[in-house]
């Protein structure tokens, strides 16, 4: 019985571990990149929904510009990571110029941004894409993670798709990679 306890514990607190790292990982959404390539055009009610699948599952995310702060915007990522992940709120406040996170809140608690370590550009070409949200012709942007050596993919069309202008986005994780697909989005009037 004791054996059976602490096995369903370790599952628990190693799935609440790889949820953090989800939702880490999902929230680090590297703007630098987008703000050296001149990508960030954002107004206060552009949203972005996508599909997420990793590790754990698959879940949801909606992302929405939620108001502008001087020349900073804030940001809110609605995560839904199923059964195991939870729902979480994650509110970003981003200076576009630079793509840097000045601030990060996460289901009410502030905490310190995500580590944005050095990145090499490695290819940028334009292909097209299908997604769920249909299809796109991006900027297809791979991107060396220098320290970790991780490689990460994103498809890219700032000029259709608001907020991040991502269609589709694959990352390295623990087990395997997390991606994410455009299911929906919306510019706010001007």
């Amino acid at each position: 019985m004791k054996l059976l306890l602490a096995s369903v514990c370790a599952f628990f607190f190693s799935t609440n571990i790889l949820a953090n790292e989800l939702v880490s990982k999902i929230i680090k959404n590297d703007f630098r990149i987008h703000a050296a390539l001149n990508l960030i055009d954002w107004e206060v009610g552009d949203h972005a929904e996508y599909n997420l699948r990793f590790s754990m599952g698959s879940g949801t995310a909606e992302v929405t510009i939620r108001e502008q702060v001087g020349d900073n915007f804030w940001i809110n990522q609605q995560l839904s990571l199923g059964p195991l992940g939870g729902d979480h709120l994650v509110e970003l406040l981003v200076n576009p110029a630079t793509g840097e996170v000045l601030k990060m809140i996460v289901d009410g608690n502030e905490q310190d941004a995500p580590e944005q370590g050095e990145i090499e550009v490695i290819s940028i070409e334009e292909v097209e894409v299908v997604v769920p949200a249909g299809t796109f012709t991006t900027q297809h942007v791979t991107i060396k993670d220098v320290e970790s050596g991780k490689i990460s993919e994103q498809w890219v069309n700032q000029q259709q798709v608001p907020v991040y202008g991502l269609v589709k986005n694959v990352s390295p994780e623990q087990l395997r990679e997390v991606s994410m697909e455009l299911t929906g989005f919306g510019r706010a009037y001007h």
